[in-house]
């Protein structure tokens, strides 16, 4: 079964212009510390044009070895449907420690 992790990607997903994305888990590449305040997602292209997408996830100081540990944790279960929330703002589930996500295709 093929696991997509959601995240939405604004600070005000209400107003459902580009707030959210979903992508396959299988295409995750890794992820990186940035600073102290944020960790970097990188998967496989999204847009079939661009090298690989990222992901800037925004946490509390010193939160990147949490938030790591927390997303490979999520990312190993196994939900009946295959959906797994990694961030969604307006119901407060996925990460918790997680207080923003930007993304860009590079």
């Amino acid at each position: 079964m093929n696991k997509t992790l959601y995240f939405t990607i604004t600070n005000d997903p209400a107003d459902d212009a580009g707030d959210a994305i979903m992508i396959n888990a299988d295409t995750f590449l890794g992820a990186i510390p940035a600073t102290a305040t944020t960790t970097e997602l990188f998967f496989n292209k999204v847009n079939g044009t661009a090298d690989f997408s990222k992901f800037t996830v925004t946490h509390a100081n010193g939160d990147c070895e949490a938030f790591i540990k927390a997303f490979g944790d999520l990312v190993s279960t196994s939900p009946k449907d295959g959906f797994i929330i990694v961030h969604d703002k307006v119901s407060g589930e996925g990460i918790n420690l997680i207080t923003s996500v930007a993304f860009t295709t590079l």
